[in-house]
């Protein structure tokens, strides 16, 4: 229904005017009756209702549910009981701001944005696991996170939308000659073997997993996940190469092999991911987590094609 409003209110057929507005007033009543079952109609009831002209005060009870619904972490959950997420952080803000009244420079809306931005991965998405059931043979489309890029996908739009609302407002913009613009060509890459090569040659030393990862892996990730622990947390093992790639009990690949930047361990040990940080946040007094030298020595080991 709300789609619905907003379409009508963009694309009105003309001489139907008197129609359209009749028919968006009876669809403000109706929401204002419903009563959502998930955080997504809670939201769309607000922004539906916004869209449809109802006055701010009736609107005031929604955009408190909403903000009462916030988490401790800043973010918001798409259900009760799971972690936050970019995808109901996004659209709490852009029902908050855009049509509840809610102030970017609001504490509500500040501790949402450092929650964004503590979450967002360094290529420049956001994660979002999916919970829907596997019934449909996953593809790839080329954004990131694996059988979880579609979900990840509206997450990072939501998050992105939520953000830009923080941006100065531009009252015009030039217009750009989309035809005229021309972008350089591609470098080519190079495979993770000959990068690994030529950085010997400039002198610096090859990663070697004894010396330089196989310490930090006993460290701080061992005991849950290497040869001593008999029940492996999350079904992830680092006792061989091969348990190492293929990730834990999600399914995600743990490492994509050449890129250090977009693997998922690296997301991990910088604590990139809510809930899933390495070692957990309540063990670190007992396993310490990686420091920023020992991360670049990971990630060198990763784009050096995680040598064993």
């Amino acid at each position: 229904m709300c789609p619905a409003i907003r379409t009508l209110q963009l694309y009105p057929l003309s001489g139907r005017e008197i129609e359209w507005e009749r028919r968006i007033s009876r669809a403000r009543a109706n929401l204002s009756k419903a009563k959502p079952i998930s955080f997504n109609q809670q939201v769309f009831q607000l922004l539906g209702m916004g869209w449809a002209d109802e006055n701010p005060d009736q609107l005031s009870p929604f955009v408190t549910a909403i903000i009462e619904k916030q988490q401790a972490n800043g973010g918001w959950s798409q259900l009760e009981g799971l972690p936050s997420d970019s995808r109901a952080t996004g659209q709490a803000f852009v029902a908050l701001n855009t049509v509840g009244g809610v102030d970017v420079a609001d504490t509500v809306y500040q501790k949402g944005v450092r929650f964004l931005l503590r979450t967002q991965y360094d290529e420049g998405s956001w994660f979002v696991r999916s919970r829907a059931w596997p019934f449909q043979p996953h593809f790839e489309s080329g954004f990131p996170h694996g059988k979880d890029q579609w979900i990840s996908a509206g997450g990072t739009t939501w998050a992105v939308m939520a953000l830009l609302l923080t941006q100065p407002k531009i009252e015009s913009v030039t217009p750009v000659n989309w035809m005229s613009i021309s972008f350089p060509d591609e470098p080519k890459e190079s495979t993770p073997a000959v990068s690994a090569r030529t950085d010997w040659l400039k002198g610096v030393p090859r990663i070697d997993f004894t010396r330089d990862i196989q310490p930090l892996l006993e460290r701080s990730c061992a005991a849950c996940h290497g040869a001593q622990a008999k029940r492996k947390k999350g079904k992830f093992n680092i006792t061989t190469r091969e348990h190492f790639m293929k990730g834990g009990q999600s399914g995600v690949p743990a490492v994509l092999v050449g890129n250090g930047n977009a693997s998922a361990i690296i997301k991990m040990v910088t604590d990139q991911l809510e809930d899933l940080e390495m070692p957990p946040l309540s063990k670190r007094k007992n396993f310490p987590p990686l420091t920023l030298n020992e991360v670049a020595l990971l990630k060198s080991w990763i784009d050096a094609g995680l040598p064993w």
